[in-house]
């Protein structure tokens, strides 16, 4: 019996090896695995795991100095990975470690993609080190900050990332886009506030100017210099700031800075909106002191 099962399946074999003849299967309707088929059948059947969460964001070195440090530093948790975006890599588990400074082979002013993946939870510039060397955020990925001062100072930055920057593990984005080049940061009014109580400058002395109403500022406590300097949102943009923000019963007695920036005048929802949060709390109003520009 065992004999008889071997011979079958060698004929059968023996079949699909050289097709059919007549009217049967053909040679041509064998499947080759070789080729242009491999290839397709490995495009179409294999599926491409996805990129883990990246934090991404473009360098450009500057002549005579071809190194970039990563603001890390101690009290911040950090296992990741680094492409330096040159072939380059490097594993980081500790804010003192030798790699967060790379140095690259060429010369002159170069621009790099840095991309992280893993833990980074705690990062910012506060003003200091490589500041100008950062150019564009391409993507927040698994980035935590636990402090203000994120980008403080990092005058040639911009961002273009859309994904969701996680700051829930912070009550505070003090000076956190002060001194920037930002006008807008795509995605923001989808990021978690609601726990941040200190937004003091904030986006002082940047020229962001988008519609940031929709901001959870139901925590917030301190927002002076928010905006101060030269920042001006445009008279729509801030009017409908101070409509958003008066529509969410925030704290009384909040010291805000809105800029050089000018609202609708009265009669118009930002008029009131503006009037209510400035109204004694004895009145029904939020006693805020705010400074702007005043009425367009």
């Amino acid at each position: 019996m065992k004999k008889k099962l071997a011979y079958l399946f060698t004929i059968l074999i023996l079949v699909f090896a050289v097709g059919w003849s007549g009217e049967g299967w053909d040679s041509s309707q064998r499947t080759t695995w070789d080729g242009a088929e491999w290839d397709s059948f490995t495009e179409a059947n294999i599926p491409v795991p996805p990129e883990p969460p990246t934090f991404r964001f473009t360098i450009t070195t500057a002549e005579g100095n071809d190194s970039f440090t990563l603001p890390i530093y101690n009290g911040g948790t950090y296992n990741f990975n680094v492409d330096w975006g040159d072939g380059k890599s490097d594993i980081i588990t500790g804010f003192d470690e030798t790699p967060v400074t790379h140095t690259y082979a060429d010369s002159g002013a170069t621009t790099y993609t840095v991309s992280i993946t893993g833990t980074i939870t705690g990062f910012r510039f506060n003003n200091l080190g490589d500041k100008l060397l950062i150019r564009v955020i391409k993507n927040w990925g698994p980035l935590i900050p636990i402090s203000g001062s994120l980008f403080y100072g990092c005058a040639n930055l911009t961002v273009e990332a859309t994904d969701i920057l996680d700051i829930t593990n912070t009550t505070t984005i003090n000076y956190s886009f002060r001194d920037t080049a930002i006008t807008t940061i795509p995605g923001i009014t989808g990021w978690d506030t609601s726990a941040i109580t200190h937004w003091v400058g904030a986006f002082r002395n940047s020229s962001i100017d988008q519609d940031l109403g929709s901001l959870d500022i139901t925590s917030m406590e301190f927002a002076s210099d928010m905006f101060r300097q030269v920042t001006t949102l445009s008279t729509a943009n801030y009017s409908a700031l101070l409509v958003g923000f008066e529509a969410q019963d925030p704290n009384d007695d909040v010291v805000f800075h809105g800029g050089n920036s000018k609202y609708d005048a009265a009669p118009s929802a930002a008029a009131t909106a503006r009037a209510h949060l400035a109204l004694a709390t004895g009145s029904g109003g939020h006693s805020w002191i705010i400074t702007d520009d005043g009425e367009e």
